[in-house]
């Protein structure tokens, strides 16, 4: 199996391509010109605006996770373009050179009201105010509407390994002007990792479903 990965060098990606190498996945990753990929990843030089890239990095790959987003700015048409335009781009570029492929794209669990009295469900009314989850549910609509074999995860907070969102926490909190008693999701990468399964266009537990690892704890 060759998968192709977007945002493999993010805080979330990079470990996630890691645990993918050591499990023997034959992973590519889509990376801009100067940055480094993990060990027994192959990089292709480009970005979700370069559709000769895209054309190359697809070829011959069984499976999508795209992870690529753009979160810590407070430059809401960077947030647009990235995450939903970019996302368009990719989903258009696999409809044309790998539409048998497994596309799996990863989400946010801020899409959710904030001020709900209880975790959210899947299929809770999603009204995000933030150009962020905003524009992940847009993009969601655009993978949906695709045709294509697609699951989206939710994730919450992930967290591990020396990854630098625990340190980031509080210029998030901040942000949003968290109570510092707030309670959100968590999930360490080798959770999120355990979805390796979705990967398999031909798994059908995973198909067409939307999947969120939850836990709900105060950090």
């Amino acid at each position: 199996m060759t998968i192709l990965v977007t945002g493999g060098t993010g805080l979330v990606g990079s470990r996630l391509l890691r645990r993918f190498v050591d499990a023997g996945v034959d992973c590519r990753v889509l990376v801009r010109p100067g940055r480094e990929v993990s060990a027994g990843a192959s990089p292709v030089q480009g970005d979700l605006f370069d559709a000769d890239s895209l054309k190359r990095a697809m070829e011959g790959v069984s499976a999508i996770v795209h992870l690529a987003a753009v979160f810590r700015t407070q430059n809401e048409d960077d947030i647009w373009r990235a995450n939903r335009d970019g996302t368009k781009n990719l989903i258009a570029a696999t409809k044309v050179q790998a539409p048998q492929v497994r596309f799996i794209m990863a989400s946010t669990r801020l899409v959710y009201d904030a001020d709900a009295s209880r975790p959210g469900l899947e299929d809770d009314a999603t009204h995000p105010k933030l150009a962020y989850p905003a524009s992940k549910i847009a993009a969601e609509n655009e993978l949906r509407g695709s045709g294509l074999n697609w699951s989206i995860l939710r994730l919450p907070f992930v967290y591990g390994d020396g990854n630098g969102h625990l340190a980031a926490v509080p210029q998030v909190v901040a942000r949003f002007k968290w109570h510092p008693a707030r309670t959100f999701s968590l999930a360490h990468h080798r959770d999120v990792a355990r979805g390796r399964p979705c990967l398999d266009r031909n798994n059908g537990r995973a198909h067409r479903q939307h999947h969120r690892r939850r836990t709900d704890h105060p950090l």
